[in-house]
């Protein structure tokens, strides 16, 4: 079996898993050592040169969103709301405090505490950031709420989403959609969203959507909320 030695990346690994700047050598399939950058490195039939990325040797993903959670950063932070008012007047301070984000996310709502007992309806998403695209996501990462514009954006609208995603698509009991997604249609909306700010950061450059930085809402960066 061939070698394949990894440099220059931050590697999360040991009992601690503390990222730290390491080496990682692959033999075949298998990860075979990790060393640090003071600790010989060895020989290889290939080098591959990764710097700002990070490796997780040996990790299994078995139900962790780690690479939604990755955003988290990106966004709002939802868990101190207390009621469906409290998320909605976060979302109107948002949208006017990042003009061009072309979503405005939040993370991490604990609903089932909320004397409502029910994420926010893409009505009510609407009247607080109108024609925005919003995504408030429950703490699970199961569920979330989107805003029309957001429905909208995510293809998430019309017959064929409807027969796409079944009850993943929640309604009231005309058949209208109420705004709150899960599993299938909620990881549609949330792809669609980070694509979007991710090609909207690109776009802004580095200084691009740090209009709300150090003011009244926390979170906004690099062009999402």
């Amino acid at each position: 079996m061939s070698k394949s030695l990894f440099l220059g990346a931050t590697v999360w690994a040991g009992a601690a898993c503390a990222p730290a700047p390491a080496w990682v050598l692959v033999d075949g399939d298998r990860v075979a050592a990790v060393g640090g950058e003071r600790e010989p490195v060895p020989q290889a039939d290939r080098i591959l040169r990764v710097p700002g990325c990070h490796l997780l040797p040996g990790f299994v993903d078995v139900h962790l969103h780690l690479s939604q959670a990755a955003w988290f950063g990106r966004g709002g932070d939802g868990s101190g709301w207390r009621t469906a008012g409290e998320a909605l007047d976060a979302v109107a301070l948002a949208a006017a405090a990042s003009p061009q984000a072309p979503w405005l996310l939040f993370w991490n709502v604990a609903r089932w505490t909320w004397p409502q007992g029910r994420l926010p309806t893409a009505s009510e998403l609407e009247a607080a950031a109108p024609g925005r695209a919003v995504l408030v996501s429950t703490s699970d990462m199961h569920r979330g709420a989107i805003s029309a514009a957001g429905l909208e954006a995510a293809g998430l609208t019309g017959s064929a989403a409807g027969a796409a995603f079944g009850d993943d698509l929640s309604r009231d009991r005309r058949g209208r959609l109420t705004g709150e997604v899960w599993e299938a249609a909620f990881g549609i909306a949330v792809q669609r969203a980070l694509a979007d700010c991710a090609a909207h950061a690109g776009q802004a450059g580095p200084a691009g959507g740090r209009a709300a930085d150090g003011g009244q809402v926390p979170g906004a960066r690099d062009g999402c909320f």
